[in-house]
């Protein structure tokens, strides 16, 4: 008896002094998704959704450069959207990862038929890597897709992009 009581004091204490740090491991949440879906709760600012996804974010999923097999998976399309702006249409095929940062290299074909890279420069041929690649932040659930857009100096309607994705960054679920 006199141990059975031992045991629920200490128990006791255990819970009550340290249930932050002792428990949420236990019975906090176990990924990304569940972390938002638990802290998101009454939630009504769309400030304080924003807030609590970075939170889970940073406690979840710490991006790295993901496997050349796996970025192989991103497919899309780019097209000129407007003057300075590049539009891209991405497909994560992945079923492991989830996609943070696309990072491509692009040339561009003026309607003059002179081509030019991203950065405005007119080269003589097309040639990759001659100049940083362009990162995209993203974020791309595995087996789907998303929009997004890049302003890039010197791009206009009617001009011709040549592009590829050559790395990529996420986290594997």
């Amino acid at each position: 008896m006199k141990i059975s009581i031992s045991i629920f004091l200490l128990l006791f204490y255990f819970l009550t002094t340290n249930t932050q740090e002792g428990l949420a491991g236990m019975f906090g949440p176990k990924n990304y998704n569940e972390c938002v879906l638990e802290k998101m709760k009454g939630v009504t600012s769309d400030y304080a959704a924003r807030v609590i996804q970075k939170a889970c974010f940073d406690e979840f999923c710490k991006s790295i450069e993901i496997p050349e097999k796996a970025f192989k998976e991103i497919t899309g399309t780019a097209w000129v959207k407007g003057q300075n702006e590049l539009a891209l249409k991405l497909h994560n095929g992945n079923r492991e990862w989830t996609i943070r940062t696309v990072t491509i290299l692009c040339n561009i074909k003026k309607g003059d038929n002179s081509k030019t890279d991203a950065w405005g420069d007119v080269i003589d041929k097309y040639k990759y890597g001659e100049r940083e690649p362009l990162s995209v932040n993203v974020n791309i659930d595995p087996i789907s897709d998303t929009e997004t857009s890049l302003n890039i100096s010197l791009i206009e309607k009617g001009d011709i992009v040549d592009w590829e994705i050559v790395a990529a960054s996420g986290y594997k679920n």
